[in-house]
């Protein structure tokens, strides 16, 4: 259950993270 959980925390953390970060990098074309 542990694993499980905090492996979808992950996913949801890594989306978050890519959907905040990812629009200022793709919008300002440079790498991170």
């Amino acid at each position: 259950m542990k694993t499980k959980t905090r492996g979808a925390v992950q996913m949801i953390l890594a989306m978050t993270i890519s959907g905040t970060v990812g629009w200022p990098v793709l919008v300002l074309g440079q790498p991170p």
